[in-house]
């Protein structure tokens, strides 16, 4: 009976030993051959992406007031990024920034957006009525006045009067 309880411990110590030991080295062979299969790689990769454009609304006394026109187009620019990326097998592991380069610069849009107040007149008189105020004149900003044929030659330049027999009706 001693032998067999000898022969049972040694069996025990030399399968825990065995199991240990296969065990690292199953576990390290595994990993030996991921490796081999699934080696560590580099690539180096160049990403491109845009810069979008800045807009900048400037006032221009030349432009009625209230209105609004593209004095320059926009344009995007364009960045180039250079990343070094390691792979393990096809799965990424990491991405490290190598360079970046500006290779074409955002042009600004630029709106101009109009201050001048400009007049619009016409006449407003009936044919059978003579009144003195009988030309309305409204503004870019909305404000309305009434005034003579004289003032509103000096508000709005196109100005015509309407009715026949007006001293200055077709005389332009």
């Amino acid at each position: 009976m001693r032998k067999v309880a000898l022969s049972i411990i040694a069996f025990i110590i030399l399968f825990i030993g065995t199991a240990s030991a296969s065990a690292y080295f199953f576990s390290n062979s595994a990993t030996e051959v991921s490796n081999i299969f699934n080696p560590k790689r580099h690539e180096t990769i160049t990403v491109t992406k845009d810069l979008p454009y800045k807009i900048t609304r400037v006032e221009d006394n030349t432009l009625e007031y209230g209105k609004t026109k593209i004095a320059n187009d926009g344009a995007n620019g364009v960045k180039s990024i250079t990343y070094d990326v390691e792979y393990k097998g096809e799965k990424e592991i990491s991405r490290t920034k190598i360079s970046e380069e500006v290779s074409k610069e955002p042009i600004t849009r630029v709106i101009a957006i109009g201050t001048k107040i400009i007049w619009h007149c016409y006449d407003t008189t009936s044919y059978d009525k003579n009144a003195y105020n009988d030309n309305k004149c409204v503004n870019s900003t909305g404000e309305t006045v009434f005034v003579p044929d004289s003032m509103a030659m000096d508000l709005d330049p196109d100005y015509l009067p309407s009715r026949k027999g007006h001293p200055y009706y077709n005389s332009f």
